[in-house]
């Protein structure tokens, strides 16, 4: 009985070790520690009007990684889309106005949030495959710079809601 447990011991435990790391591996300093909040208006995906086909998806970041470790937020896609766009605003070319301009990444600091939204950072949506209206569910996908990647589903909603005004 002893050389059984003695097995067990020298066999099931260095598995067990083994399983474990790998399942906390993905607990790290990676993306899995920044989540996207899924409560009502964190998540808003601007309504299309007309023939457009181009739009925008506000939505927070947050960053819950220990460590002190700086997230980056280097993509994003959906199969409704042709392409996805991290757009920032800046300063035009005129006195007082803005245009937005295409980024690589965004980051989110340690115990931080990212908070993409109309005027600001924000994820640009071009070529829909689909008509946008309001109440359409939009898959999108958000990519880290470790290439974790996140599924969100949104619903369409009205420019008004999305606090662009009609």
């Amino acid at each position: 009985m002893s050389n059984i447990r003695a097995f067990a011991k020298s066999f099931f435990l260095p598995c067990i070790a083994i399983l474990a790391g790998i399942i906390l591996s993905g607990c790290g300093p990676s993306g899995a520690m920044v989540k996207v909040r899924s409560a009502e208006g964190d998540i808003c995906v601007r309504a299309t009007k007309g023939d457009e086909n181009t739009t925008a998806a506000y939505l927070v970041l947050d960053n819950y990684d220990p460590s002190d470790t700086e997230w980056f937020l280097v993509g994003a896609s959906s199969p409704q889309a042709g392409s996805v766009e991290i757009h920032t605003v800046v300063d035009g070319e005129t006195e007082g106005t803005k245009t937005m301009q295409k980024v690589d990444r965004l980051s989110i600091p340690p115990q931080g949030s990212l908070v993409l939204a109309p005027r600001r950072e924000h994820l640009m949506l071009f070529d829909a495959s689909i008509e946008l209206r309001a109440d359409v569910t939009l898959n999108l996908t958000v990519e880290s710079a470790d290439g974790v990647q996140q599924q969100i589903s949104a619903t369409t909603q009205s420019r008004s809601i999305c606090g662009l005004g009609e």
